[in-house]
């Protein structure tokens, strides 16, 4: 049907396997769907299980007739005669598609300089001079940091999560990431580029110009644009993409281009859309009922994700009285989503869909946030620097001692700055160090500067909180823990973290013996 959308095809079909893509084909003039679309199964023997199960069937009142698409060609085959760089820049083009997890506020060096010589009305010649006391690397690494501060502040003020650039989440059909831009990138410049291949609804630019965001009406616009653009050059360099994460706006723009599309749906649906309730409180819980007592709370999520991010998903248990510490479901549960408009739309396309073989049914629930304010209250106290150290990882090796204080001196005064040297190597140190502020405060305010992307002589800072009393022994063996997982019960004899650990005590021993 011409009014299709992507869930309700998604549920259709999912049932069949995973499915990793839908395209909906639109008309550019009307932006409705020309009744035909192409689904992507992860697997060759799901799409030949759902050409079997659904061939023929009724779907929303008219026969699906399904037929084996052809994949599509790469651009690589054709091109076995190019040089070496050709061939690159069109594998990397190919696997701009998959889910990266890039730092999403990185500056390159160039771009870093370009900024704090118009912000400061000089030339790069002179912020680069490296015949003043200061340390280029220093520079450069409190410029970033610099930059990087605004750019968060004007994405926060623009209604950009900041917070969900640092999870692994779904990713956006409509919302990109667009880095490497050259400076003095306007924004009349992003939306005459990306405008020639669809409607975009919104394009947050911030002031430095190098790192933007670019959000469309329609997926399939979107995928076309991220297609066409990804690598691509744009002025003197290519361009970055990546999908945004699902969440990424607190609020939604509504599409001037689809309007007169929504207008067309029945007067019913608007009056549901503006029942919330005269207290002005936003329900956003879905009420799931005659739900499959095997049906999990991870099989609900899969088929609910897909209207939008969720909060939470629970599933209505009771003790099971012939099975001590075994749960029984009730055959109901409560969907959770982030935002109110997500929770009626589920209601509306997964209205007596079949879940396990149980057609569920579907209401908006009355229930509140099961945010406890224990919760609330370990978050926030969660903010407080547990002390007035900070462990600094990733130190480059070209880095000194001094350039190490150098940065952190801007944010308050030290009371020590210690780079543990190599083992038989003068002079050369581990790649970490330790800082330490006189006040908690101060080092607070460096690590809320420093932890998100500061990079000095190419490599970013990674910042801990540290232990008044951490050494090197303690350092490694959380390193071992970190990559090794938590120990058994018995250490193994040969392990890298129970060796670290007996001689960490060992040590700690023979320490205590000696004082005694």
């Amino acid at each position: 049907a011409h009014q299709c959308v992507c869930i309700k095809l998604i549920v259709g079909f999912l049932f069949s396997g995973p499915i990793t893509e839908v395209i909906i084909p639109v008309d550019k003039l009307t932006k409705r769907s020309q009744g035909v679309a192409i689904v992507t199964f992860l697997m060759p023997e799901h799409a030949v299980a759902a050409f079997n199960d659904l061939n023929g069937k009724h779907f929303q009142g008219r026969i699906l007739h399904i037929e084996p698409a052809k994949a599509r060609k790469a651009e690589s085959e054709d091109e076995s005669g190019t040089n070496y760089k050709k061939k690159k820049a069109s594998d990397l083009k190919a696997l701009s598609g998959s889910a990266h997890n890039w730092n999403t506020l990185f500056l390159g060096a160039n771009a870093v300089a370009d900024t704090m010589a118009a912000k400061f009305n000089t030339s790069k010649a002179d912020l680069l001079d490296s015949t003043g006391g200061q340390s280029v690397a220093v520079r450069m690494a409190l410029g970033e940091t610099d930059i990087v501060h605004e750019t968060r502040q004007f994405l926060v003020s623009h209604g950009v999560r900041l917070d969900a650039f640092g999870k692994k989440s779904e990713r956006s059909k409509n919302s990109m990431l667009v880095k490497n831009l050259p400076f003095g990138t306007t924004e009349e410049d992003l939306r005459a580029l990306f405008s020639k291949h669809g409607d975009v609804i919104r394009l947050v630019l911030p002031p430095s110009g190098i790192t933007a965001i670019v959000e469309f009406g329609l997926p399939i616009e979107a995928k076309g644009a991220f297609t066409k653009l990804a690598y691509s050059q744009f002025k003197d360099r290519p361009l970055y993409l990546e999908w945004a994460p699902l969440d990424t706006f607190e609020t939604e723009v509504v599409n001037t281009a689809t309007s007169a599309v929504q207008e067309q749906q029945p007067a019913e649906d608007s009056e549901s859309e503006d029942s919330g309730g005269e207290d002005g409180v936003k329900q956003s819980t879905v009420f799931v009922k005659n739900l499959n007592f095997e049906t999990t709370e991870h099989s609900l999520e899969e088929v609910f994700s897909r209207c939008g991010p969720l909060q939470k998903v629970t599933i209505a248990k009771k003790k099971d009285v012939k099975n001590p510490g075994q749960m029984l479901s009730m055959g109901f549960g409560f969907v959770e989503f982030k935002h109110s408009s997500h929770s009626k739309d589920s209601v509306k396309e997964l209205q007596h869909c079949t879940i396990d073989g149980h057609q569920v049914e579907l209401k908006m629930s009355t229930r509140t946030s099961q945010v406890s304010h224990k919760a609330v209250k370990r978050s926030h106290g969660s903010t407080r620097p547990p002390s007035s150290k900070i462990l600094v990882r990733n130190i480059p090796f070209e880095a000194s001692r001094k350039e190490l204080r150098e940065i952190f001196t801007a944010f308050g005064q030290l009371k020590s700055v210690r780079m543990p040297n190599k083992a038989g190597a003068r002079g050369s140190h581990r790649g970490f160090g330790f800082v330490e502020f006189l006040t908690k405060q101060e080092a607070k305010r460096a690590f809320e500067a420093l932890s998100h992307s500061t990079h000095v002589y190419g490599r970013r800072l990674v910042l801990e909180w540290a232990e008044n009393d951490d050494t090197v022994d303690n350092v490694r063996i959380r390193t071992a823990k970190h990559f090794q997982g938590d120990p058994p019960a018995k250490r193994a004899r040969g392990s890298l973290q129970g060796s670290l650990q007996e001689a960490h005590d060992s040590r700690k021993f023979s320490m205590d013996a000696d004082s005694s």
